[in-house]
């Protein structure tokens, strides 16, 4: 079955009868083997769908099929070429199918599971990304979520450092944007900048320290670091952070600092952090801007 190409999902289409929730916003629909294992895909009898935008709620389709590998397409309102299907895992989290087409106002993709949840968002418009490489799934939660914007209009420069501000932002609008109650003044951070508020919350929760009347914002974070700022947002936020891993298969385990380690124990046990090729955690490692998406949609998925 996955030897079929996206040639045949271009195939003349057939129409099959399914069971749909109608104008609901999860969509629930049953293929037959036969609709599943077919090598033209199987029109949805769903209501066509718009590509949600930043912020906006998408509906989700899940199907469920007797194979892997099912073809299916979905009709989109407007053109789908600004449209990305999404697979959500069960964890909240994003995949993008490797099958996947768009032509004549529809979507095409082969489902690579038997179950499988979808939904269908507006493409970021960053030109500097490929949907095929290991970060995309974060970039387009990140962007979709409101949690990451690029850094220009077509750009969302993937190898650029994070710093402290940058995080403090992030953090701060996710728990709502509250105002800071103190009138903490620290050198290095103006009274007028993006990061003010936020930066002045997360010293006040704990969540960023500062070092003689600094936080620091344009100091690159690294791996270790992150994941300290993380558990501390947990804490600040009255979250769970009692799982721990063992981090002995990690062969630069002995790299991690002691007063991190704590923090880089949950990360790992959390699914926030993973080993590398090299089963390395590499703590010491400034965060680029694509570590940081896929990051972020672990941890807030």
């Amino acid at each position: 079955m996955k030897k079929r190409t996206l040639g045949a999902l271009c195939a003349l289409c057939l129409t099959a009868s399914l069971f749909v929730t109608a104008l609901a916003e999860t969509y629930t629909i049953t293929l037959t083997k036969d609709q599943a294992i077919s090598d033209v895909p199987v029109v949805l009898d769903i209501p066509p769908q718009t590509p949600a935008d930043v912020g906006v709620t998408p509906a989700q389709i899940v199907i469920n099929a007797p194979v892997t590998n099912a073809a299916v397409e979905i009709k989109i309102n407007g053109d789908a070429k600004t449209a990305e299907l999404i697979l959500i895992n069960s964890d909240g989290t994003y995949s993008l199918p490797e099958e996947f087409l768009t032509a004549k106002g529809t979507v095409y993709t082969l489902l690579p599971t038997k179950n499988a949840t979808l939904t269908v968002l507006k493409k970021p418009p960053f030109t500097d990304i490929s949907r095929t490489e290991w970060y995309a799934p974060g970039v387009y939660y990140v962007y979709h979520n409101g949690l990451m914007n690029g850094t220009g209009k077509t750009t969302f420069s993937r190898n650029g450092k994070i710093n402290r501000s940058m995080i403090a932002a992030i953090l701060w609008r996710q728990a709502g944007e509250p105002l800071p109650e103190s009138a903490a003044f620290y050198s290095d951070v103006p009274s007028d900048k993006f990061y003010t508020d936020a930066m002045l919350w997360c010293a006040e929760q704990g969540i960023l320290t500062s070092a003689q009347g600094k936080l620091l914002p344009n100091r690159a974070v690294t791996r270790e670091q992150l994941a300290v700022i993380l558990y501390r947002y947990c804490e600040a936020m009255g979250m769970d952070v009692s799982g721990r891993a063992d981090l002995s298969p990690y062969s630069d385990s002995g790299k991690i600092s002691n007063s991190t380690k704590a923090a880089m124990s949950w990360a790992v046990s959390e699914d926030i952090f993973s080993g590398n090729s090299k089963k390395q955690l590499l703590p010491g490692g400034t965060v680029t801007r694509d570590q940081m998406a896929v990051i972020l949609m672990r941890f807030f998925a």
